[in-house]
C-alpha cells in the first residue's frame, strides 16, 4: 500500500490530489473496523463497515489508476484480502 501511495504521490498527475484524499479516508476506515469488530464486537455493524471499506479501496484503485497504473495494481492483494475478511466478518456475525 505504502509503495502504491508512493507512485501517486510522485507523480505529477491533477489526478493524484483526489487519489490520495480516498487512500487516506479508507486507511482511517480501514483503522476503525478493527475496533467495531474486535473491541466493540459489532459484528454486523462490522461487516457493513466492511462493505464500505471495499466500495472506497475499490475507488481508490480507480482513482489510482488514472494517475498511476502498475499503484493501481498493486492495491489488487488488498481488495482480494478485504473480500475475504467480509467473508469471514459474514459468518461471524452469522454464527453471534
Amino acid at each position: 500500500m505504502g509503495i502504491s501511495a508512493y507512485l501517486v504521490s510522485a507523480s505529477d498527475s491533477k489526478d493524484k490530489t483526489p487519489a490520495l484524499r480516498i487512500y487516506g479516508i479508507q486507511l482511517a476506515v480501514n483503522f476503525f473496523w478493527s475496533i467495531l469488530f474486535f473491541c466493540l464486537q459489532a459484528y454486523w455493524f462490522a461487516f457493513v463497515w466492511l462493505i464500505l471499506l471495499w466500495v472506497l479501496i475499490l475507488a481508490m484503485i480507480v482513482s489510482f489508476a488514472k494517475v498511476s497504473f502498475p499503484a493501481a495494481m498493486l492495491q489488487i492483494p488488498y481488495l482480494l484480502w478485504v473480500t475475504f475478511a467480509g467473508y469471514l466478518s459474514l459468518a461471524v456475525a452469522l454464527l453471534n
